[in-house]
């Protein structure tokens, strides 16, 4: 087996270089199995949850706070809408669309759309008039939508409210998006809408079990009370495996004071807001995924406190252990000593997850991992890299065949938004980057950590906003650096840099640089310029800006 490393800190080209931590082999203790004996008492049962969402009370700078995202959708296709006005404030993308605390304006042919998702599993009532700024003009067409799914619309025409039907009680599931979306009724123009929609969301207090499930609760697990929950937990995966079924961990918060190994079993909460998994030991709390077809979802995983960042894996919140198959949905991840979610592994999914506060990566992926897809994630105000793909020469090869899609990261984190070094055949496509401390989005191979080459890198359709925030560093919006092996077909395809606090796109270093494309992208604000380009073959056809 390949010792279990950490992706130690990345080095800044220029500056800020940090010690690379040593490899930690020990597994910890072996899973204990069998129906444990208990003497606690067990709390009463809570009853069920009612949690409200206003539009106006969670509107947010930033995307994805209070459950709320603010988009543009457009002839099937939805993008989350790319600068934020804080003096007004709004989102937006150019001067239209928009979206206010209060208000929505579209475009002509891209709607505004307020888009929440629900933590957890449940139903929801919505309530909210709608009415334009002015009778001016042919009015707009209003509409929720959950999913592909229309639940209600109106032209909406004059200054009268109109109130949605038919949307007071909506079952929802974790993670799923119910959108406000306003179109042009033909021309833009007047087009000022009103619109504060108000959700209010009722779980259960334990949530639905799925069919055929075991659950914790009956191996002695108990919720809420400030005793251990690990050998319950041990002795469900075990007698879970051994029969074929999946965990379920209802709401209520669970203590576990060790690592938990998760073998081929899919473990599932009541919902984000519902079902916490609560570190107690900030040296060893990993909860580790091994085996085929094993699953993490619906659920909150957290360390109670954290200790020093030493590249351990028992101090991971989540970690993947060689699994040829594997799927983390609809978890959010809250402290962690070193990496939020670790991968080595294949064949899996990380997806509609939250990472926050960890003291590493918040999604590393490593150890020649493969054919792994990260959507549709937020990962915030992380120790280093939001979202990071490494290959080590002592791994033997690069990770390989990654998807990074629709991912919204940064937003005060110690180093960069989406990151390559030492990868092969990645594609990084349509995602958010705003405010990491390093570049938003950094291609490269390292000597500094003795990184393999890095080929065949499709970075398509992204925006990458006021990055790096620690401006001395020098690092580009979207930065290409190379210090040893080799990196080729490197492609940037119609990816918009905004306020760059240096250059908007930069390729540097003494490495061997190869072709690089620069196809259809977009440089706005940028500090220094919008390029630096001083190695590499570059290849650049229809830019704006540069």
């Amino acid at each position: 087996m390949r010792p279990l490393l950490h992706h130690p800190p990345p080095p800044a080209p220029p500056g800020d270089r940090r010690a690379h931590q040593p490899p930690h082999r020990d597994r910890g203790p072996r899973r204990r199995t069998g129906r444990p004996h208990h003497r606690r008492r067990r709390p009463a049962a809570a009853a069920a949850a009612t949690t409200t969402y206003s539009a106006s009370q969670g509107f947010s700078g930033t995307q994805g706070a209070s459950q709320w995202t603010y988009e543009s959708f457009a002839a099937g296709s939805q993008s989350r809408l790319t600068s934020y006005d804080a003096s007004f404030p709004r989102w937006r993308t150019g001067s239209y669309p928009w979206v206010s605390p209060d208000a929505l304006h579209p475009e002509t042919s891209s709607a505004a759309a307020r888009v929440w998702t629900a933590p957890a599993a449940g139903t929801v009532a919505i309530t909210g008039a709608v009415r334009k700024g002015d009778a001016i003009g042919d009015g707009v067409v209003a509409s929720i939508r959950a999913g592909s799914t229309t639940l209600w619309s109106s032209r909406v025409t004059g200054t009268t409210g109109v109130s949605p039907s038919g949307v007071g009680s909506v079952a929802v599931s974790a993670g799923q998006r119910i959108a406000f979306v306003v179109e042009a009724g033909g021309s833009m123009s007047n087009d000022h809408t009103f619109w504060n929609p108000t959700l209010t969301l009722t779980t259960s207090s334990g949530g639905t079990p799925p069919a055929g499930s075991l659950s914790v609760t009956a191996y002695g697990a108990m919720a809420g009370d400030a005793g251990d929950d690990l050998a319950a937990f041990r002795a469900t995966l075990a007698a879970a495996r051994q029969q074929g079924r999946s965990v379920w961990v209802p709401s209520g918060t669970f203590r576990l004071s060790d690592v938990l190994e998760v073998q081929g079993v899919v473990v599932r909460g009541a919902g984000q807001q519902a079902t916490t998994l609560l570190s107690t030991n900030p040296d060893r709390g990993s909860v580790d995924l091994l085996g085929a077809g094993v699953g993490l979802h619906d659920l909150r995983r957290e360390y109670a406190t954290t200790s020093v960042r030493d590249g351990k894996n028992e101090k991971n919140s989540i970690t993947v252990h060689e699994s040829p198959s594997f799927s983390i949905t609809g978890v959010h991840v809250v402290r962690a000593s070193t990496a939020g979610i670790y991968v080595d592994g294949s064949s899996g999914t990380i997806s509609g997850n939250r990472v926050e506060q960890t003291q590493a990566d918040g999604i590393h992926i490593t150890e020649q991992s493969s054919a792994v897809t990260i959507t549709d994630n937020d990962v915030v105000a992380t120790g280093d890299d939001c979202i990071a793909v490494v290959g080590y020469r002592y791994q033997g090869g690069p990770s390989r065949d990654i998807t990074i899609r629709g991912n919204d990261v940064g937003h005060g984190s110690h180093a960069r938004g989406i990151s390559v070094v030492g990868g092969e055949d990645v594609t990084i496509v349509d995602n958010h980057v705003e405010r990491s401390r390093m570049a938003g989005i950094y291609i490269s191979v390292e000597a500094e950590y003795d990184t393999v080459d890095t080929l065949r890198i499709d970075v398509l359709d992204n925006v990458v906003d006021s990055t790096p925030t620690n401006q001395p560093s020098g690092h580009a919006n979207v930065l290409v650096y190379g210090s040893q092996g080799r990196m080729d077909e490197i492609r940037f395809e119609r990816n918009l840099s905004v306020n760059a606090t240096n250059h908007a796109f930069g390729v540097w270093g003494g490495g061997s640089i190869e072709d690089v494309y620069f196809i259809g992208n977009e440089a706005r604000a940028a500090a220094a310029g919008a390029t630096k380009f001083e190695s590499g073959t570059i290849h650049r056809s229809g830019n704006i800006g540069f």
